[in-house]
């Protein structure tokens, strides 16, 4: 049985492994998609500002970055 989203672009798949904390942001944006919770679109925002410092960091690309962007969009 594959997972109905409300707000997740599951079209757009996440096929790289990511950081820890990163996943957690991911997981917590799946549930409360499931939830139909409206802090979703709160935490999309936060997605979209914290995956710069990974940038930086070299733990993420760009293209990752704006992967992860367009299917947690808000």
């Amino acid at each position: 049985m594959s997972k109905q989203y409300h707000w997740v672009d599951d079209t757009i798949k996440i096929d790289f492994k990511l950081p820890k904390y990163l996943q957690s942001v991911v997981d917590e944006l799946e549930e409360l998609d499931q939830n139909e919770d409206w802090v979703y679109f709160d935490r999309c925002a936060f997605i979209e500002n914290c995956t710069k410092e990974y940038i930086y960091s070299g733990e993420l690309t760009m293209e990752q970055r704006d992967k992860l962007c367009a299917r947690y969009h808000g």
